[in-house]
């Protein structure tokens, strides 16, 4: 498995870096819940969500251990991680011994610590990005790389119609490379924002969503796209760097969620469960905070 060959390769350089010398088994104890998940072959929210969060965080413990970045609140976070990430473990091999290995559904008490574990993963990745936002161009880079292979969304996007009924075109090329050289220096993972914006929009209009949770969102998203664009031709980013980072955490919840619901068959589902109703509501809500 790549991940697990990655920390493999890191191992032994990250396990001593202070002031976390544990980061290494962290690291490999979360790949093992990850290839564990896997192994089950489970497809319900709750533990899809953990893989995911999981492969997310693994990616920024190794950005940090790269840069030497790892701080003392990051150690704080990191054990309350470790702790639950052994519960995790020790349960996920529980549910295989039993012989339940494809059983349909978790139990309550199952999905709860799923769920629990899920949550603190997503804490410590909160404290990764707001303790050291240096390392937030790198994760965006990575998707700005996909952005070259889906360039014709930008130059084909539909056109759609802005708050005063005219119509909008969001073709990138036309920007002010100036100015969005400008608006990149002030807001360094900018491009990945768009990126992950115009993915949302996409995915909703690919799955056909009629529900007003899933078209308020692509709305918003839409939006957003259209006030960075105009921002940034303009020259007058904020450079506001948590809620930057706050939006782009949530656009990348939701792309994820969006990815899942169509990996697990679910495309064309005649309504969204409350929780997923909630996770776009959610998003578009901090959408139009950043747009303000």
């Amino acid at each position: 498995m790549a991940a697990a060959a990655t920390v493999l390769m890191f191992a032994k350089d990250i396990a001593a870096i202070a002031p976390v010398p544990f980061l290494g088994e962290t690291l490999a104890l979360s790949v093992a819940v990850v290839a564990a998940v896997e192994s089950t072959k489970r497809n319900g929210v709750a533990a899809v969500t953990l893989a995911q969060q999981a492969r997310r965080l693994n990616e920024a413990i190794i950005d940090q251990a790269r840069q030497g970045s790892i701080t003392d609140d990051m150690s704080d976070a990191l054990k309350a991680l470790y702790r639950e990430l052994k519960r995790v473990k020790a349960l996920l091999e529980t549910i295989k011994t039993r012989g339940i290995m494809h059983r349909m559904v978790l139990s309550k008490a199952d999905e709860a610590v799923f769920v629990g574990c899920s949550n603190i993963i997503q804490s410590t990745y909160a404290t990764f990005m707001i303790k050291a936002p240096i390392s937030m161009p790198q994760r965006p880079n990575r998707i700005e790389e996909r952005m070259a292979h889906r360039h014709h969304y930008f130059q084909h996007m539909p056109s759609s119609s802005n708050s005063d009924g005219e119509a909008v075109s969001y073709n990138a090329p036309e920007m002010n490379k100036q100015a969005m050289a400008a608006a990149t220096r002030a807001v360094p993972f900018l491009g990945g924002i768009l990126a992950l914006a115009a993915d949302v929009v996409a995915t909703i209009e690919r799955m056909k969503r009629n529900e007003v949770a899933a078209g308020t969102l692509a709305y918003t998203a839409r939006r957003l796209i259209e006030v960075i664009v105009d921002q940034t031709r303009c020259g007058i980013i904020p450079d506001d760097m948590v809620a930057w980072q706050a939006l782009y955490r949530e656009l990348e919840g939701v792309q994820a969620l969006l990815e899942d619901i169509k990996i697990y068959g679910l495309l064309h589902p005649m309504s969204l469960s409350t929780a997923e109703e909630a996770v776009l509501i959610g998003c578009s809500d901090m959408i139009q905070d950043t747009c303000l």
